[in-house]
């Protein structure tokens, strides 16, 4: 920018002229982090197993969705864990759109995924079978299929920590209408 300006007084005339730069101010990315459950996919094919709504006593399978999607610059360093609860089993069965399968760690019943960069405008899926197994005091609620859930990676543009969190995603199958019709408690 350029600030200039004329000024008379006592019949004189005076030009003043001031050029500056501002400091460059980097913008860095956003990360977005979503997580739900399903049973059915959004055109109805079927992903769970097992009674819908569930019953005390017999297993049904949903599938864990998590999107991480990134917008203007590269996300190096990216990583994704969460918590599964003792009564909510591990099946083994996954699946992940970029990297390798994720790692479960059953003592401390972590699951996690790596991935050394995400560029920017491109978005990562990974997909996860959990089983459930409601005992009588679950029955008529929503138990929570994981928890703990986040995102952490390093913007590479500017250098700057990110961190995403979802604090857990729950068996009400929000997201999926099909399900919902059945019935979720």
């Amino acid at each position: 920018p350029v600030l200039s300006a004329d000024i008379s007084a006592d019949g004189s005339s005076y030009h003043f002229e001031r050029s500056f730069e501002t400091p460059a101010l980097s913008i860095g990315t956003l990360l977005s982090l979503h997580a739900e459950a399903r049973y059915f996919t959004n055109e109805g094919d079927q992903l769970g197993r097992g009674p819908l709504p569930p019953r005390v006593g017999e297993e049904t399978k949903y599938w864990v969705l998590v999107n991480i999607s990134n917008t203007s610059s590269r996300v190096r360093d990216l990583s994704f864990s969460a918590k599964i609860p003792n009564y909510v089993k591990w099946t083994g069965r996954s699946s992940v759109s970029k990297g390798q399968n994720f790692l479960f760690d059953d003592a401390n019943r972590l699951v996690a995924w790596t991935l050394a960069s995400l560029d920017p405008y491109e978005s990562v899926g990974l997909y996860m079978e959990l089983g459930l197994t409601p005992t009588q005091s679950q029955k008529g609620s929503t138990p929570v299929l994981l928890t703990d859930i986040t995102s952490n990676g390093t913007d590479d543009y500017i250098s700057s920590p990110i961190s995403l969190s979802i604090s857990s995603v729950d068996s009400s199958l929000k997201a999926d209408k099909k399900a919902q019709e059945k019935g979720v408690a």
